[in-house]
């Protein structure tokens, strides 16, 4: 296993070289023919494909469990090294803040990320309902809302949900298990998405605007009461 300080290059070492197709800089070891590659390499489990060799031994490990990239000073493994790489930061103490809220981040691309909740950016939007959201694990997770499969049951109440998180949220009402807890009034949610509704409370910034009066609000839901209410027989 490849250790925090140990890790080597595994791949040849890579040439530079200008694509004429494209005039971007592509390494030797992904090739030219990156812009008519196929997707020739399949995986022998579930026949997932794959453009290059790599990608497809880096897929493997899914199935396999094997996680060669051991942190040094927590012995977390990762199959990934770019994992590896992003887990490396928890031992630093750099720290980056939000301007806005004062929240604080050990990585830069996680700040990045959290600051698109101020400014209401949601660049990745979901191809079946046009639904955005933050970040692409948001997006990936809610993809399972356009399945029929089922396959995350309770074992205490055997209600079925599509999503592990889901079922992770829902197992804390039996446990009554509230572990996000905002660091400004110490107030607890069972879920990270009511915690990231509540921080609104403690901010100034209104982000849903009524296309309407322009009356602006903190909360979506609080939005759409008001065009419920107050412009719903409205004939724009």
């Amino acid at each position: 296993m490849l250790r925090s300080g140990d890790v080597q290059q595994i791949e040849d070492t890579e040439h530079i070289y200008n694509s004429n197709t494209c005039d971007q800089i592509h390494s030797y070891s992904t090739s030219h023919k990156a812009h008519s590659a196929e997707k020739s390499h399949e995986c022998e489990v579930c026949h997932k494909t794959f453009k290059y060799p790599s990608y497809l031994n880096r897929h493997k490990r899914i199935h396999t469990g094997v996680k060669p990239y051991v942190c040094g000073l927590c012995n977390m493994a990762f199959s990934d090294v770019a994992n590896f790489n992003r887990h490396e930061y928890i031992h630093s103490d750099i720290r980056f803040s939000c301007d806005v809220c004062n929240r604080v981040y050990k990585r830069n691309s996680d700040l990045t990320q959290h600051k698109r909740v101020h400014a209401g950016d949601k660049p990745y939007v979901c191809h079946v309902c046009n639904e955005a959201f933050t970040t692409a694990g948001y997006l990936n997770s809610h993809r399972y809302v356009h399945s029929d499969v089922r396959r995350f049951t309770c074992d205490i109440c055997a209600r079925a949900y599509k999503r592990l998180s889901d079922l992770n949220e829902h197992k804390r009402t039996h446990a009554d298990v509230k572990p996000h807890v905002c660091d400004v009034c110490n107030m607890a949610f069972s879920a990270a998405c009511k915690l990231d509704k509540h921080r609104c409370v403690h901010s100034c910034i209104k982000r849903f605007t009524c296309d309407i009066c322009n009356k602006a609000f903190k909360h979506l839901t609080n939005l759409t009461m008001h065009k419920h209410v107050f412009h719903s027989s409205d004939k724009r």
